[in-house]
């Protein structure tokens, strides 16, 4: 009896107790339901178009952690940064293409009041490592700290456009081959990397001055198209040359 009298209130807790829990879970579970909800409802899903070039800076998840603590999230499609003027951006948000001359374009066709630069990086070419020793003995290249930097253009330019071949530079043994020297780019149509190539051979190829008229541009024309025509194909975003122009052999 005495056992009875004892029971009957502690289950009566123990009851209560298991309620209370129930409750207090199910609670909890709405309460963070709503809260993803609201969450969700906050963060602003936007779409833009982008030079391929900055494809891995929107994919990076710090930039992603970013964008979301200040309530947005985006997705982005690659293009070439010049075609970028080209394509109807009516279902876009925002455009982000490689240059100020696509950037300016961009903003008379879209109307935009404002444009906003954001960094810059320099223009690359990369080779193998076992070419620098030749380019460095042809004065084409020299190192300075620990980055190679071409210091004769013109003379790597007039080797491209000649068609020279790596067995002919002086003391090539590391590639004594018959492949022509190349720089190979994206298609100047499409891409602001080209385009950027162009420019320097065209001010390089012009004595170190900015090509300011037909007379200069006809002068410098069948160079210039040479370096251009002698790649055959070309990728329309520097994305299928790994981000960078590359020094090649061919």
């Amino acid at each position: 009896m005495e056992i009875k009298r004892v029971l009957g209130p502690l289950l009566a807790v123990v009851l209560l107790l298991g309620i209370g829990a129930a409750t207090y879970t199910s609670y909890q579970k709405n309460h963070a339901v709503e809260a993803a909800k609201l969450a969700s409802a906050a963060i602003l899903d936007i779409k833009g178009m982008v030079g391929s070039e900055k494809e891995s800076y929107f994919s990076d998840p710090r930039v992603i952690e970013i964008l979301a603590k200040k309530g947005f999230r985006v997705k982005v499609e690659k293009v070439g940064s010049r075609e970028i003027i080209s394509r109807d951006f009516s279902s876009y948000d925002f455009a982000f293409p490689a240059g100020a001359p696509a950037a300016l374009a961009l903003q008379n066709k879209a109307r935009a009041k404002q444009v906003y630069p954001t960094f810059f990086t320099p223009m690359t070419i990369a080779s193998w490592g076992q070419l620098i020793p030749t380019l460095e003995s042809e004065g084409i290249v020299k190192k300075v700290n620990d980055a190679y930097f071409i210091i004769d253009m013109k003379k790597l330019l007039s080797l491209s456009e000649k068609g020279t071949r790596w067995r002919e530079l002086k003391d090539n043994a590391a590639y004594a081959t018959g492949k022509s020297i190349l720089i190979s780019s994206t298609d100047v149509r499409k891409s602001n990397s080209a385009a950027m190539y162009l420019s320097l051979a065209s001010y390089v190829v012009n004595d170190n001055n900015v090509v300011d008229n037909n007379e200069q541009v006809n002068k410098i024309l069948p160079f210039v198209s040479s370096l251009f025509l002698r790649q055959g194909l070309q990728e329309s975003s520097s994305a299928g040359l790994a981000g960078i122009q590359q020094c090649r052999a061919i």
